[in-house]
Formats: structure tokens, sequence, C-alpha cells
């Protein structure tokens, strides 16, 4: 006898991340937070300083408690806007910040070849590096949803007669 397939969802790579496709082609990312989670906290403790990662089991609790649950960043690229929406996972993540731009502006949005984070690029005003905080596998899923959706929102923009990226 065979052994039998299991049909269980696959595990998402990187965990927690969620990328939606939205109705006029463009995408929702939603990166999950880690300001709850024990190894998010040390991380974050160690990182200030490697002596203040011993406050971890003192600290960590708190985060439990009193941290938002709200994601760390949901990315929207929609036919007319880029929005990034980002709370910081080194506090409590109760103060959000969004910060929106045209797309017809956006000159590149991609993984960072070179660095860390999303490369970001309107020609003649912003050059930036935007979420280097999250992992490159985190990056790179993210800058390919981006990229699809961008490549998607052309050509439907190509079909309307709506002038292309």
């Amino acid at each position: 006898m065979p052994p039998v397939e299991l049909q269980y969802q696959p595990p998402t790579d990187p965990p927690g991340l969620v990328v939606e496709e939205l109705p006029d082609g463009g995408v929702t990312i939603t990166v999950p937070s880690k300001r709850g989670t024990f190894l998010g906290v040390l991380g974050m403790l160690a990182s200030a300083h490697p002596a203040a990662a011993l406050a971890t089991p003192l600290v960590w609790p708190v985060y439990k408690l009193f941290g938002s649950p709200n994601p760390r960043a949901v990315v929207s690229l929609t036919r007319d806007q880029f929005t990034l929406t980002e709370t910081s996972d080194d506090g409590l993540g109760y103060m959000p910040t969004v910060t929106s731009w045209a797309r017809a502006g956006i000159g590149e949005l991609r993984a960072n070849r070179y660095s860390k984070g999303l490369y970001f690029r309107i020609p003649g005003k912003a050059n930036t590096d935007l979420l280097v905080d999250l992992s490159p596998r985190t990056i790179k899923v993210i800058g390919e949803a981006l990229e699809a959706a961008q490549a998607r929102l052309a050509k439907s923009g190509e079909s309307t007669g709506a002038d292309p990226l």
C-alpha cells in the first residue's frame, strides 16, 4: 500500500507573513510582529547591550501583557498609491507610522540587492531603504510580491488605456 499524502495547508515562509492580491491587481502584505515573543524581546535587548539580555525574563512579561497585537508592518500597493504602515518592534507598538506615496511617482520598489531592506526610489525626491530590520528571506518575499503587483498594475493600466508607470 503506498503512503498516504496528507492535505495540510503548507506553512508560510517566512512564518506569519500574509500576502493578499487585491482585485485591482495590487497587493497588501502583512508582516507579523515579534514584540510579544521571548526571542523577539531577547534580540531587542541584546542589540541594545549584551548585558541587557539578562533582563529578558523580567521585561518579556511586560511586552507580552501590554504590547500591541498590531502587525510589524502593512505594505499596500494599489493602482493609485503605495502605503507603508509601521509599528516598531522595539516599543510596545501603539504608535503606528503611516507613509503614503503616489504610485505614479515611484521609480523603483524592490528588495535591495546590496543592503538590508526594500529599495525605494522616487526620482529626484527620495532614495531610501524601508523595513531594514526584517530578515533577508522576508524582504525577498515582500520584494517579489511588490514586483509582481507592479507588473500586474502596469499591464492592467495598458489594457484600460491609463498611463502605465
